[in-house]
Formats: C-alpha cells, sequence, structure tokens
C-alpha cells in the first residue's frame, strides 16, 4: 500500500518512494516481482501462528494463505477501521473464506492489522506486567513469495530487551501503543488483547509497522514452567501402533523443548524413524520406541510400543460389481460392502439404486448420495484403482474415488478438474497438492474406463485403456491401516451424478498397462 494526501496523488510508500517509479524490468517476464518487492507497504503475506507439540489446542495453528482482494469499511458510528478480504489457509488447497480484521494508525499515520480475526475486541489501556511475556513472532517482510512466515519465539524482558528469535529493545509510548526496536529498524504500533483461536483463550498481541514498511506481530503464548512444557509435551506426544511404512518422529515441540528417540529394533525402525518391513509370511515384528522429552534441566521418558506389520502380497482386495447391492465379491474377507451415505462420506442417508450397467449393473449416484467403503483398503505406496463411470454432470471438485489418511492428505480421481489442468480428468492429492492432469475430458453420459496405479511415487494414468499420464514424486497418502475411503463423495465437495460400475481396487500392486487394457474391454 501507499498513501497520499490527495485522492489523485502523488502516492508515497514508508520510506518515501513514489509509487510512479515502480517498474518492472522490461528485459524479465510479466512478473518481476523482484523489482516490485521493494516497494510499497506490506501489511500481510502469507503467515502461521504455528501450534507445536504441547501448546493449547489442536492443528497446526492459525494462519492465512494469499490474503487479498480487500476492501476497507469504516464504522462512522464506533470510529472503528475494519478490513475485510478474503484468503486461504495452510494445509487447506484452494478453500477460501472471508476474514475481518479490525486496523488501527500508528505513530506515523499508517495502518496497523490485529493479527487475529475481529471478535469484539476493543483498544484498551495495558498494564505494563500484562505484555511482559514470551510472543510468537510473525515477520512479513517485504518479499513477494508463496512461502509461508511461520512464527518464532521472542520474548519481552522486564528490563525493555527483546531476546529469542530477534534482539532489541520495546516500550510502551502511551495507553496501548508499542515501539519495537529492531536490526536498527523502529516499529510502531499497539497492543490489543484478541481471541485466539487455536487456543481457544484471549491473548495479548502487537501488531506493527517500520518505518521501511515492513510488519511484525506478536501473539503471547501463556506463561510456564518447564516442568510444564513438558509435561504437555509427554501428554500429547502419539505415535500409531500399527506402522507400514517410515514415520515421522518429532524432535522439536513447544518452546524449544527436544525431542531425542531410542529404538529396540534400529533394523526395524531407526531412531529417525526410517522403517523396513519385514518380508512376506516372515511375521510382524514389535518395537519399543523411547522419547527423551527434554526443556531446560527437566526431563521425561515415554514409551511406545508398535508393530510393523509384514510386506502382503499384492492382490486385488475389493471388487464392487454393484449387482444389485454393494457387497465386496473379492476373496479378501476382511474388506466387506460399502455403506450408502448422504452428500458427505462422513454423513448418513443417501440413496443408492442400481440400473443396467457394463457389465450387469450398476449403481445410482443422484447427486446427493455416496459410498462408503471399508477402512483400510488400500495400506501401501503400491497400488490400483480401477472403475467404470458415466457422468450425467460435472461439478467443480467431485469426485469418483477418494481415499484419505486425514483431511489433508488425501487422493481424489476427479471427473471434470480445476482449471489449473484445463478442467480435464485428473487425480488430485491434497498431502503435497499434485495435480496430475489428463489433458482429456470425459463425455457426459457416456461410459469410460478410468484407471490408476501408483508404484513409490510413480503415478499412471489410464482411460479406457490408454495412458494419460505418467509422473513421479506422488506422495505417500495411505500410510496407516486405518484410512477412509468413498465413492462419489469427500469431506467437502458436491457429490457425483451418474453410473459406476465394476470398482476394482488392488492392495501391494501396480498392474501392468496390459491387465489395464484388459480391464477397459469388460463390455
Amino acid at each position: 500500500m501507499s498513501r497520499s494526501k490527495n485522492p489523485d496523488g502523488p502516492y508515497y510508500d514508508a520510506e518515501g518512494n513514489a509509487m510512479t517509479d515502480v517498474k518492472s524490468d522490461p528485459s524479465l517476464p510479466l512478473f518481476d516481482d523482484r523489482s516490485i518487492e521493494p516497494y510499497g507497504v506490506k501489511q500481510m503475506g502469507n503467515f502461521l501462528f504455528k501450534r507445536e507439540i504441547g501448546d493449547p489446542g489442536s492443528g497446526i495453528g492459525t494462519g492465512y494463505v494469499s490474503p487479498g482482494h480487500n476492501s476497507v469499511y469504516y464504522d462512522e458510528e464506533t470510529g472503528n477501521n475494519y478490513l475485510i478480504f478474503h484468503t486461504r489457509f495452510p494445509e487447506q488447497g484452494e478453500m477460501h473464506e472471508i476474514r475481518v480484521h479490525q486496523m488501527f494508525m500508528n505513530q506515523d499515520g499508517w495502518p496497523v492489522i490485529a493479527p487475529y480475526r475481529y471478535a469484539g475486541e476493543t483498544l484498551k489501556k495495558v498494564n505494563r506486567q500484562d505484555v511482559i511475556g514470551e510472543y510468537k513472532y510473525i515477520n512479513h517482510g517485504k518479499d513477494i513469495t508463496a512461502e509461508i512466515a511461520e512464527s518464532e519465539l521472542i520474548r519481552l524482558e522486564k528490563n525493555n530487551k527483546i531476546s529469542g528469535a530477534v534482539t532489541g529493545t520495546w516500550k510502551t509510548t502511551g495507553h496501548n501503543e508499542v515501539e519495537l526496536n529492531i536490526d536498527d529498524s523502529t516499529f510502531k504500533g499497539v497492543f490489543l488483547r484478541q481471541w485466539d483461536p487455536t487456543s481457544k483463550r484471549f491473548v495479548m498481541t502487537f501488531t506493527t509497522l517500520s518505518e521501511k514498511g515492513i510488519a511484525v506481530w506478536g501473539s503471547q503464548v501463556e506463561s510456564k514452567t518447564d516442568q510444564e512444557i513438558v509435561d504437555a509435551v509427554y501428554q500429547e506426544l502419539q505415535l500409531e501402533t500399527t506402522i507400514i511404512s517410515n514415520i515421522v518422529l518429532p524432535t522439536k515441540a513447544t518452546r524449544a523443548t527436544e525431542i531425542t528417540w531410542e529404538s529396540s529394533n534400529k533394523e526395524v525402525i531407526s531412531t529417525t524413524g526410517t522403517v523396513n518391513r519385514p518380508e512376506v509370511n516372515a511375521g510382524d515384528e514389535i518395537v519399543t520406541l523411547t522419547a527423551t522429552i527434554k526443556k531446560g534441566q527437566v526431563t521425561r521418558t515415554k514409551s511406545f510400543t508398535v508393530t510393523v506389520l509384514e510386506r502382503n502380497e499384492g492382490q486385488l482386495v475389493a471388487h464392487y460389481s454393484f449387482d444389485g447391492n454393494l457387497e465386496n465379491s473379492s476373496v479378501v474377507e476382511s474388506f466387506g460392502a460399502g455403506k450408502v451415505t448422504g452428500n458427505r462420506m462422513n454423513n448418513d442417508g443417501g440413496t443408492i439404486t442400481f440400473t443396467e450397467g457394463v457389465k450387469d449393473q450398476a449403481a445410482v449416484f443422484n447427486g446427493s448420495s455416496g459410498i462408503r467403503l471399508p477402512d483400510g483398503l488400500i495400506s501401501s505406496h503400491t497400488y490400483t484403482v480401477s472403475l467404470w463411470l458415466k457422468p450425467e454432470e460435472f461439478t467443480n471438485y467431485t469426485t469418483a474415488f477418494f481415499g484419505a489418511r486425514s483431511d489433508t492428505s488425501w487422493v481424489s480421481l476427479v471427473p471434470r478438474g480445476h482449471d489449473g489442468v484445463n478442467n480435464d480428468t485428473m487425480i488430485w492429492s491434497g498431502t503435497s497438492w499434485y495435480d496430475a492432469g489428463t489433458g482429456l475430458k470425459l463425455e457426459k453420459d457416456q461410459w469410460s474406463h478410468l484407471a490408476f496405479t501408483v508404484d513409490e511415487g510413480e503415478l499412471m494414468i489410464y482411460i479406457n485403456g490408454e495412458q494419460t499420464f505418467n509422473g513421479n514424486n506422488f506422495p505417500n497418502v495411505f500410510t496407516s491401516t486405518n484410512s477412509a475411503f468413498g465413492l462419489g463423495v469427500n469431506y467437502w465437495d458436491t457429490p457425483f451424478k451418474g453410473l459406476m460400475d465394476e470398482v476394482k481396487i488392488f492392495n501391494d500392486v501396480a498392474i501392468s498397462s496390459e491387465e489395464i487394457e484388459l480391464l477397459a474391454k469388460v463390455k
């Protein structure tokens, strides 16, 4: 942003740069961010007040991705200013919502934005003892980047020093005004008590802006002893009890707490989480993993007994022919029939009927129902999914086949992909945002065979027996034995409307292109 004394300009940023001087390098591509980013006042970028193991609340914390398309509203009755914008969120893909944050003017006449969304808070006089303590600190910088600025810990000391991730001094300059001196820059703004949606409590925050046009924020964390911190980490630290792939053994937790690991069998599970599964018919292995949690002079240990499953022999684990029912006709008895759902895979209700299909009967999806398949159908980094599809309608993000370890780690076969793949049929993964467009669009009211294989990160997609995509580095999603699976529904989007038939799922095997070609000739 910039400002002017007159609507017609001239406009200047915090450093006195005229906005008419902002130009990209004509020899570079159109979006020449490096030439532009030194100019203007950056009020907010991608950020995350990161929640770590042992912190109050749940999830990864509070933050935004690509906040923008903003408007400012001035409430004449209260005299308050509000910034209204939409934003995406860390690890939540393209989902976006509107947010409203309150704005204030700092001592230099520049707006500063409250770190958290508006929850009825007002500026009040703050007491010195209430603002002393540790804060999660965000520096928005001036760079134009897709990277997310994650919070670091700083402390506003009693002696007006700043310690931690940055050093400097601080002081109050009025009832609620604050001035920070960090790295030869002076940041001016306000202290404000706000609602923290992660910890679900009101916390002291600060929002400031420097003479260089850089915004820094802080969100105070609860004062705790080292023993209380270690105990909180101990209570939250958990591992899955059944292991089929490499696991994350965290080494850091809240307030710079350290975690080290020991393994009773390093050949099976290393101290860094590398897993070597026993071979087929070798039997499962039981391993004890012990975490030592340390903060200052306080330590505590916690042990976990985990079972590393032997490798499976690749096989067909599910075959849903939809011949008047939702039964699984494969020979694997542990995976039974599908269950009708409502408009989300975790909702009850809904209706599935049957009609003529490519082979005998097919399932009819009415656009408001789906099928929940048994959990754990795929528990490997190697698998195959094959099905016949006859779409009646195409809607954005609608899934035909969906599998998820969690709501942030999933794989979806999407008949009509998003704009990034020209709305072509695609495989979409929310773990590392893998977009695999096929370059083809399915025909409405026509049967098409779709299949995809994953083999230790290599993804292949087939439409009507022809390979349409081949890519590497596909994320490993199904790293547990309890992943959820659905047909025609996921956790968020409009359900599929049309017919589906001959769904086949293979675990621990990526079948050959010749076998997929045969499946595509079933009719």
